[in-house]
């Protein structure tokens, strides 16, 4: 059996609109190359976990997001990583 590293991995990812918890401690390893859906009735925070992934909920004041987001290891969210390059590479 072959065990392939994760591409993407999400440690405890939060996601709050104000005090709302959209999301609450996900955690998530996606490997490399494989296909991935994210599915679920509406509200279930399909596009919270979308827009956390490549960094689009900074955009709005008042969503706060927690947790850990690693992308070939390195964590997205660290303030030295360039956003634009982050989400062309998501």
């Amino acid at each position: 059996m072959v065990v392939q590293e994760a591409k993407l991995v999400v440690r405890n990812l939060s996601v709050y609109y104000g005090d709302f918890p959209a999301l609450s401690s996900i955690d998530l390893s996606i490997p490399f190359g494989a296909a991935t859906a994210v599915i679920g009735g509406s509200g279930a925070g399909k596009s919270s976990l979308l827009r956390s992934l490549c960094r689009m909920n900074e955009l709005w004041d008042n969503v706060r997001t927690e947790g850990q987001v690693l992308l070939d290891g390195q964590d997205i969210y660290d303030p030295d990583v360039d956003v634009t390059e982050v989400r062309r590479r998501v």
